[in-house]
């Protein structure tokens, strides 16, 4: 029994997570916009976005370079409890590849009217961070439903070392 008068604590959601930092983040674009333009505050945002998925992976790793196997254990995380229907369609030593049909995350930034912000905050986010969790990996992700795609595409591949 919980001693907690409001009841047992839950866990935070990813996509609850991002909820609350979209809004904060999209405070701060919007405010550098007005002050240092809109070519300046994107470049400080897409700096801040990269030092985060760093980050972000450095706490999902443990600092340990991971494989793409552990890289689609992380999309399956991510995805879990409905939150992505992910659809693979390649995942060996070297590659992996697979398609995102459905995105909470997506439909959460346009519910909030800020689908250009999510875009560079949740889609911009996923090469850097996959680069680094996984060392060497060359990332393409081709399209996104945020974008008007019909899905998101991503491949990822080892070069020949």
């Amino acid at each position: 029994m919980s001693t907690c008068p409001h009841g047992p604590k839950q866990a935070m959601t990813p996509l609850d997570r991002r909820a609350i930092e979209v809004r904060v983040a999209s405070a701060f674009h919007e405010a550098a916009v007005e002050i240092v333009g809109h070519e300046n505050a994107e470049a400080v945002f897409a700096k801040a976005v990269e030092a985060l998925a760093c980050e972000a992976a450095e706490h999902r790793s443990g600092g340990d370079a991971l494989s793409l196997r552990d890289l689609w254990e992380v999309w399956q995380d991510l995805g879990a409890d409905n939150r992505l229907d992910l659809s693979l369609d390649t995942l060996d030593e070297r590659v992996l590849r697979f398609h995102i049909t459905r995105c909470a995350y997506a439909e959460l930034y346009r519910d909030l009217g800020i689908a250009d912000i999510g875009v560079a905050f949740s889609c911009r986010r996923d090469k850097p961070f996959a680069e680094a969790l996984v060392p060497g990996v060359k990332v393409e992700q081709s399209r996104t439903i945020l974008e008007g795609a019909r899905e998101c595409e991503f491949a990822y591949t080892l070069e020949d070392q």
